[in-house]
């Protein structure tokens, strides 16, 4: 059976090998009878993902992410690309909280919803799809892959702002220049570049998307102090403007 996943304007066929990842994909789905297919998780793909990443792991929590990858692979060439970070909507535009696991992006999240309910509503917790317009714009969708949490809704909103997350020993937010952001913002792409043709293309998303954003480090401890910060801080860039939520189709 042969399954189509829809990413803002652009589609993807999909073959799965196990039921779970069915199941987790469950409403982002649909049906199709078509008989090819743009992304699989091969028993190739995922021999090989074992041996170097991890051995032990559950055949549905290797292909569940190989399948991220391939997916992101697929949809660099129409402008779009797979992006680790919780990403979420404030007053009808899109924020990304991007680091490295572990650093506190779902924390702040969550945080957000227990001192400020019903503020923000959450695109994926853990890797949106990022869409370069012929406009300039950047649309902000949700995918399968909404992290251990498992928090996602599907809804898709303008990139208003990016914000860098680290942990620290107190808690400062400061803007950035475009220049401060491409490494981070590079490495935390899903996929790796295979050709130069690749290269070029990520660089040229890269650059879109930095510049139709603003970003901001935030060093914080992730309690609710930072929180209050970082709202304070996006309430105060987003006086005057106004967004639209809206539904994925």
């Amino acid at each position: 059976m042969i399954y189509k996943i829809q990413y803002g304007k652009h589609s993807l066929r999909y073959l799965l090998n196990n039921i779970e990842t069915r199941l987790t994909f469950g409403q982002y789905m649909s049906r199709t009878d078509e008989i090819e297919y743009d992304v699989w998780a091969s028993p190739l793909n995922i021999e090989d993902y074992k041996t170097r990443f991890c051995p032990e792991a559950g055949e549905t929590y290797v292909e569940n992410r190989i399948l991220a990858v391939l997916t992101s692979n697929a949809l660099w060439k129409f402008d779009c690309l797979l992006f680790h970070a919780v990403s979420f909507v404030y007053q009808g535009r899109a924020w990304l909280l991007t680091a490295p696991s572990g650093t506190g992006k779902t924390t702040q999240y969550m945080n957000w919803q227990r001192s400020f309910p019903g503020e923000i509503i959450m695109i994926s917790g853990d890797t949106p799809a990022l869409e370069c317009c012929e406009d300039g714009k950047v649309m902000v969708y949700s995918t399968p892959w909404n992290g251990k949490e498992n928090i996602g809704n599907m809804i898709s909103a303008e990139l208003e702002g990016i914000v860098f997350l680290s942990q620290g020993d107190h808690n400062e937010l400061n803007k950035n220049t475009q220049a401060d952001c491409v490494g981070r913002f590079m490495s935390q792409i899903i996929g790796l570049p295979k050709t130069e043709e690749q290269v070029l293309k990520l660089a040229k998303l890269t650059d879109q998307i930095l510049n139709s954003a603003h970003e901001w480090s935030f060093v914080n401890l992730g309690n609710d102090a930072s929180t209050a910060m970082l709202r304070e801080a996006i309430q105060a860039h987003m006086s005057g403007k106004e967004g639209n939520i809206n539904a994925e189709v």
